[in-house]
């Protein structure tokens, strides 16, 4: 999710399993989802670790803002806002944009849990920007973004207008995207915000479930 092309492709064995267990918790919406993360902190510590020892940041960064999007479904703000933060700070602008817009959303996410409206539309406006300089305005990441900002806007009684008709515009562009089967399948192997991923990985466990 996060990557640039000087950087080592190679995960351990370790780092990938915790973050499928990441996964498995948040989609089976653990009981205790705080007490999970505390139970398997040592193991994250050390996977962590591991990337860094080998100069897999990519790595160690994607699983620190995996660590954030459970920390925040968790209800601990903060924690999930200092993980974010960290790799808001170690990417330096140096990967492109959409994994930039990546991060911002999850930034946002925190920052509005946070209380801190101001910050939650700043990060979520800049992710939107970059986003549609990226890969343009018929995403599903900027369908995800500009959702979240136009309710975010509303909640707060604030100006969104402009928001819903971008909104709407990116709506009618995707379903014209899914009569052309190139254009699908580039949409599809996008990644979306993590926060919006969570949803998405539910929705598909259900979906299997009902199967």
């Amino acid at each position: 999710m996060i990557a640039s092309a000087s950087t080592s492709t190679t995960r351990s064995y370790d780092a990938g399993q915790i973050r499928r267990d990441l996964e498995s918790a948040l989609i089976g919406k653990e009981h205790d989802l705080g007490a999970w993360l505390d139970a398997t902190g040592g193991h994250r510590h050390v996977a962590a670790a591991r990337l860094k020892g080998v100069g897999d940041l990519d790595g160690y960064l994607e699983l620190r803002l995996w660590e954030s999007a459970a920390e925040l479904e968790a209800g601990r703000v903060e924690r999930a806002f200092a993980a974010a933060r960290e790799v808001w700070v170690a990417i330096d602008g140096r990967v492109p944009y959409p994994a930039q817009a990546l991060v911002l959303s999850q930034l946002a996410a925190c920052s509005k849990g946070r209380g801190d409206f101001r910050g939650a539309i700043r990060a979520a406006r800049r992710a939107e920007a970059l986003l549609v300089a990226g890969a343009g305005d018929a995403t599903p990441s900027v369908l995800a973004v500009r959702a979240w900002l136009w309710r975010c806007l509303e909640e707060h009684g604030q100006h969104a207008e402009s928001v819903r008709l971008r909104l709407d515009r990116t709506v009618t562009a995707m379903q014209d995207a899914m009569s052309d089967d190139m254009r699908w399948t580039f949409l599809e192997s996008e990644t979306p915000p993590h926060w919006a991923l969570v949803h998405l990985l539910r929705w598909r466990c259900v979906g299997r479930r009902a199967d």
